[in-house]
């Protein structure tokens, strides 16, 4: 039982729960198009805003109590990225989202119009939204769904190493019964 335990403690540490997955350290790509392409930015992702546009135009990549959140701000009113102008299209292409497991999501929790998501991949998503003049404060926020990497619950991993003490123990006595000894 003595050399059990060490080996419980070693599972336990090299098996334990899994942290969530940020971008936080990641370079991630952003191209923003409105009418004609604006601008790309490469980023590597930190704490608080990740990058601006034109100083008044604010993002986030690891926002959220999870780090999945992809934020849009900004500190005063504008008019838009391209224009005020309903009728246009922005399309945002972010690139060199690797959280470690797959991308298969992304939920758009605010917007101030309808948003269309073109295309998602494993470490890539672009949406369109048309344009319009916000206020100051967040206008844009997504967050990004990631696969789920299989952690066993509390009570699997105590049904698990009960069982293994139990064999153990089982294995142990059985080495140490005395043989039937023949007279």
């Amino acid at each position: 039982m003595k050399r059990l335990i060490p080996g419980i403690l070693l599972a336990g540490f090299l098996f334990g729960p899994a942290s969530a997955a940020t971008l936080l350290g990641d370079t991630v790509t952003i191209n923003v198009t409105a009418t004609n392409p604006l601008v790309t930015h490469s980023r590597v992702v930190g704490a608080g805003n990740d990058g601006d546009y034109f100083g008044s135009i604010f993002f986030d990549f690891n926002g959220g109590v999870n780090g999945d959140l992809f934020t849009v701000s900004s500190f005063g009113a504008f008019g838009g990225i391209g224009s005020s102008d309903p009728t246009h299209t922005v399309i945002w292409t972010l690139t060199g989202l690797d959280f470690g497991t797959p991308l298969i999501g992304f939920d758009i929790l605010q917007s101030p119009n309808p948003v269309t998501i073109d295309s998602l991949t494993a470490t890539s998503v672009t949406f369109e939204y048309n344009e319009n003049s916000f206020g100051p404060g967040t206008f844009f926020q997504g967050q990004f769904i990631t696969e789920v990497a299989a952690v066993p619950e509390p009570s699997t991993w105590a049904m698990m190493i009960l069982g293994f003490a139990g064999v153990s123990f089982m294995a142990y006595r059985r080495k140490s019964k005395p043989a039937l000894m023949a007279a």
